[in-house]
C-alpha cells in the first residue's frame, strides 16, 4: 500500500460495519420513516458520525510512515514481502 488515505478508510469501513452489525435488526424495521430507505440512510450517517473518531492524527502518521517504508523501498527495487 502506498496511500495512506487507503489505510484511513479501511479503518473507518472496518467501525462501520461494526457498527452497522450491530444495528441490523433495527435496520430491518421502518420505524417513524414512510420508507426502509430512509431509516437506513439515517442509520448510515449516525455510524459515520460515530466511527469517523477512529481516524486520529496517529493512525494517519502510522499509515504515512508504513507509505513512506514501501515507497523508498520501491525506489531502491527491492522486492516487496507480503505479510500474514
Amino acid at each position: 500500500m502506498l496511500n495512506p488515505i487507503e489505510g484511513c478508510w479501511n479503518s473507518l469501513k472496518t467501525r462501520m460495519k461494526k457498527r452497522l452489525a450491530d444495528r441490523k435488526e433495527e435496520m430491518m424495521v421502518r420505524g417513524d420513516y414512510d420508507m426502509y430507505k430512509e431509516h437506513w440512510l439515517a442509520i448510515m450517517k449516525e455510524a459515520v458520525e460515530t466511527s469517523k473518531c477512529v481516524i486520529t492524527r496517529r493512525l494517519v502518521w502510522r499509515f504515512e510512515r508504513h507509505c513512506l517504508r514501501h515507497c523508498v523501498a520501491a525506489e531502491r527495487e527491492e522486492d516487496m514481502k507480503l505479510e500474514a
